[in-house]
């Protein structure tokens, strides 16, 4: 369902509108100022003014969108003035020109395909809250919550916590995938619609009744919701290895396709993401029970149904997009953040994307390539910088450059001022990992296990084939005893880490090393772990 929401404000001014007939005055109401949400939809503000004498009156808006009275009702609002808000009524009218049947037909079939990609947008919302709750599952595991089944079966369970969040994304993305088809869809109609040549337009007419006490100028606003516009965070780095510099610039892509054109406005953009969902406490009562483990198994494998691969998602070239220059202004709330565009700016309804810089930052960098080879043999390169002078950025895609070559394009970390960041920058192909898994000292390959003894050794080897030399920093961790009869030992020999315990989480590594050019570092991952014969090893 679409948002609908007219602001009537009521305010003195000195401009003049002259009346059309007694008791019902006619006025034009541009739009003079535009908010955008990152997320989609714009609050679009119309103001105009009216000299009134004393009585009851009627100020005629015509020329609206047409939209206005399908959903919600209008919401007025009239501040302290001389003049009283009384009414507000909303009336249909259109241009002159009929519409043909093939425009009628074109007609019928964009407003279908809206409607199915309001019912798309409405399933991968609901995807979404499907995933964070399975999520929280798991979460709430790792956080020691409740625990009704032993060690074993507690691993299954969160295995199958992974493949529903793995089921529930492939969902997504096929959902999106045909939101992406139907939006196309949807642009090829309004395409063959404009080729019909003239299209009758409807429009809405506001009728605002008013009981004005005291001559004289009255100013009003007319404030809806829109649908069809939004702003997206565009971010691009470049990276300087020879001067170890990072260079970020921060612009917003705006795109709106309302019906209206937005002609020299002012503008803003905010971070928040107006919602239906305002809020609910629902708690169901928790009943524990006891569970037979292999009756639970055979369940949980029976739950294990699969979605469909998702279609290959195809890449979407935007032409006849163009950049407006002007300079930001960012006020922050407790909650959200406003860009306010300085000037006036135009923007079509045409879809095209138009491009703000929002603001840019340069930074010192340290380079360090980062490595969990027990899971990815790659090194990628690290940036890491902390900025001075920046503006928070929070949901990231960045493009990122390095030496004038294009990197790619992927999620990055919030951008916070006076933060230490660790930035990936990508694969460093130039930097060779293995990752081996020796014999322990009987010569048998693998996870052996003696009496009660269980015994892992790896060795970890790192080449530098740079130029130059590299900072590296290489990953893993040692299980850690979460029972008194449970020990865990370093075997002799094994190289020591450089941190343990990383972000307070025990049994992390690391190991660090400045590697000159040609050089090969080996790194030996040793340790034993005892437990009481007859007894078995579970992890959580």
């Amino acid at each position: 369902m679409k948002h609908q929401m007219v602001t009537i404000l009521l305010l003195s001014t000195s401009l003049y509108a002259g009346p059309a007939r007694a008791d019902n005055f006619d006025a034009a109401a541009p739009i003079e100022h535009v908010v955008v949400y990152r997320n989609g939809g714009a609050m679009v503000t119309r103001r105009g003014t009216v000299r009134l004498p004393v009585g009851e009156h009627t100020i005629s808006v015509d020329r609206l969108p047409d939209f206005l009275d399908k959903d919600d009702a209008p919401i007025a609002n009239l501040p302290a003035a001389s003049a009283l808000l009384q009414n507000l009524t909303l009336a249909t009218g259109y241009s002159v020109k009929p519409s043909s049947t093939q425009q009628k037909d074109l007609n019928a079939q964009i407003e279908a395909v809206q409607q199915q990609m309001l019912g798309l947008k409405n399933s991968i919302q609901a995807k979404n809250m499907q995933l964070s709750f399975i999520r929280s599952l798991n979460k709430r595991q790792e956080d020691g919550g409740d625990a009704v089944i032993n060690v074993d079966d507690w691993g299954k369970a969160l295995a199958f916590v992974g493949e529903q969040s793995a089921e529930i994304l492939t969902a997504v993305q096929a959902l999106e995938k045909t939101y992406a088809d139907q939006e196309k869809q949807r642009r090829a109609l309004q395409r063959e619609l404009k080729a019909t040549g003239a299209v009758r337009q409807d429009f809405t007419k506001a009728e605002i009744t008013l009981k004005n006490e005291a001559e004289g100028d009255v100013a009003f606003e007319l404030t809806y919701f829109v649908e069809d516009a939004e702003w997206s965070l565009d971010v691009a780095a470049r990276l300087n290895t020879t001067a170890n510099k990072l260079f970020v610039r921060s612009g917003a892509v705006i795109s709106q396709d309302s019906g209206e054109d937005w002609t020299n406005i002012s503008l803003a953009l905010s971070n928040h993401q107006p919602s239906d969902e305002l809020g609910d406490i629902y708690q169901e009562a928790k009943i524990l029970t006891l569970v037979d483990p292999k009756r639970y198994r055979r369940e949980l494998s029976r739950s294990n149904d699969t979605f469909a691969p998702a279609p290959n998602l195809e890449e979407i070239v935007v032409t006849g997009s163009r950049k407006v220059q002007s300079q930001v202004e960012q006020k922050r709330t407790r909650f959200d953040r406003l860009y306010e565009i300085n000037g006036k700016i135009s923007i079509p309804s045409t879809d095209e994307q138009e491009h703000v810089p929002l603001g840019s930052a340069a930074s010192d960098t340290k380079l360090v390539v980062r490595s969990l080879p027990a899971t990815d043999r790659t090194g990628y390169l690290f940036v890491d910088t902390r900025f001075s002078n920046l503006e928070s950025v929070r949901d990231i895609e960045a493009t990122l450059s390095r030496d004038g070559h294009y990197v790619g394009q992927g999620s990055w970390p919030d951008l916070e001022n006076g933060t230490d960041l660790k930035l990936p920058y990508g694969a460093d192909p130039a930097v060779e990992i293995t990752y081996i898994e020796q014999a322990p000292d009987d010569g048998k390959k693998g996870f052996i296990s003696r009496s009660n003894v269980k015994e892992s050794r790896f060795l970890i080897g790192v080449t530098n084939h740079h130029s130059e030399a590299v900072t590296v920093e290489i990953f893993d961790q040692t299980p850690v005893s979460g029972h008194e009869d449970i020990e865990v030992r370093t075997i002799d020999g094994a190289t020591r880490p450089t941190e343990i315990d990383m972000d307070g989480k025990e049994g992390l590594q690391m190991w660090r090393k400045n590697l000159a050019p040609g050089e090969t570092w080996e790194i030996k991952h040793r340790y034993r772990v005892t437990y009481p014969s007859g007894s078995a090893l579970g992890e959580k």
